[in-house]
C-alpha cells in the first residue's frame, strides 16, 4: 500500500478484544490512525485506546462525527447489525469479522439495503488471502475435480460468549464457516448439504457442488490439539492444505511444492480492504459482504439439515439453491 496514502486514513473499531486488538495492530503497522475505539467493556476499550493514541466512545455512533474513512467490526456474531447500518447511513466502508452472524436472517435487512446501496465492505475470511490458498484455487481450475474432504478438529475457544449460540450461532457456525468458505472459494457453489450432528460440538456434513464434485466436512471442538485439513481430489491428482496456516503439503496434480513462506495474514487481509478504501479498487477484497452472506445461507442449511428440520429433501434441496442464487 502506498504509505502516503495510507497515513491518510482513520479508522474506528468495534469490539476491542483479540480480533479488534488485531485490526488495530494491523492498521497501524499500515501507517492509518485508530481514531476511535468502542467495547462494552469500558477497561478493554481504554486499554486498546491508550496502545494506539485513540479517544474512546461511549457509543459507535459518535465515530461518524468526525471524517472516518473505515469501520472495523470486531464484536461478537450476535451482536453484528446495527453499527454496520450506521456505516450504511454515513457511507463509511466497513470490515467485519467471520461469521456475518448467528444466522443469515439477522444480516438479510443489512444484505437487501447492500443491493441497492453497494457500499464497499470485506468480511474476515482470511484464509482466501493465504498464498497456498490462491495457489490450490489457480491449480484446481485447471483441474477435473472429483471432490474433497476437510476438517477442523480443536479445543474450546476461552471466550465467554463462543459457547452461547445466540452469541455466536454455536461452535460449528462460529468456526466451521471457514470450511464452507473455502468449499466455495476452492471448488465453487454448493447446490446441496446435508448433515448429520452427535452434538454441537460434532457435526459432519455433505456437499454437493454445482460442477458435480462432491465433499465433507467434519468438525469437533472436542480435541485437546489442533488438526486442520483440506484435501482435494481431481482426476489428475490430490492437493493437500493441512494445518491452521494451510500449508500445501501434497500436490500430485503438478507435483509442486510452494516454498513454505510465514505469513501475517491478518495483516495480508487488512492491507486489501484499506487499500480498497484507498483506492476505490474493490478487487483487492477477496470476500465483501454478498459473498459472506452466501457462505452464511450455506452453514444456516448445513445448520437445519443437521438438527432434522429438512434432511436434504427435494424441497430443502430448491430452498438452498434459491438462496444461493440470490
Amino acid at each position: 500500500m502506498d504509505e502516503c496514502r495510507a497515513s491518510e486514513l482513520r479508522v474506528a473499531i468495534v469490539g476491542c478484544g483479540r480480533m479488534g486488538r488485531e485490526r488495530a495492530r494491523c492498521a497501524r503497522a499500515l501507517n492509518a490512525r485508530v481514531q476511535f475505539v468502542f467495547d462494552v467493556d469500558g477497561a478493554r476499550a481504554r486499554e486498546l485506546a491508550a496502545e494506539h493514541d485513540a479517544a474512546v466512545v461511549e457509543h459507535p455512533d459518535q465515530f461518524f462525527t468526525a471524517a472516518i474513512d473505515a469501520v472495523f467490526v470486531c464484536t461478537a456474531p450476535g451482536h453484528r447489525g446495527q453499527i454496520e447500518m450506521s456505516c450504511m447511513d454515513h457511507w463509511t466502508p466497513f470490515m467485519v469479522e467471520k461469521p456475518l452472524g448467528t444466522s443469515a436472517a439477522q444480516c438479510a435487512r443489512l444484505m437487501d439495503r447492500l443491493r441497492v446501496e453497494p457500499l464497499l465492505t470485506a468480511v474476515g475470511y482470511m484464509n482466501r488471502y493465504r498464498s497456498t490458498v490462491q495457489f490450490a484455487r489457480a491449480i484446481v481450475r485447471q483441474a477435473n475435480v472429483i471432490g474433497a474432504a476437510a476438517h477442523w478438529v480443536c479445543g474450546r475457544y476461552r471466550v465467554p460468549w463462543w459457547q452461547e449460540e445466540r452469541l455466536s450461532g454455536g461452535p460449528h457456525n462460529e468456526q466451521a464457516t471457514h470450511l464452507f468458505d473455502l468449499s466455495r472459494f476452492l471448488l465453487g457453489e454448493v447446490a446441496q448439504v446435508e448433515g448429520i450432528t452427535a452434538s454441537p460440538s460434532r457435526v459432519s456434513c455433505t456437499l454437493r457442488f454445482e460442477s458435480g464434485a462432491v465433499g465433507t466436512t467434519l468438525y469437533s471442538c472436542d480435541a485437546r490439539n489442533k488438526d486442520i485439513g483440506f484435501r482435494i481430489f481431481t482426476e489428475e491428482g490430490t492437493l493437500l492444505l493441512s494445518g491452521w496456516d494451510f500449508r500445501v503439503v501434497e500436490n500430485s496434480i503438478t507435483n509442486m511444492l510452494p516454498e513454505y513462506q510465514p505469513e501475517d495474514v491478518f495483516l495480508l487481509e487488512t492491507r486489501a480492504f484499506l487499500e480498497a478504501v484507498s483506492t476505490g479498487n474493490r478487487n483487492l477484497v477477496q470476500c465483501d459482504f454478498a459473498d459472506a452472506f452466501r457462505t452464511q445461507q450455506l452453514m444456516d442449511a448445513a445448520r437445519e439439515s443437521s438438527a432434522g428440520r429438512s434432511a436434504g429433501t427435494p424441497a430443502e434441496q430448491a430452498r438452498w439453491s434459491m438462496h444461493a442464487g440470490a
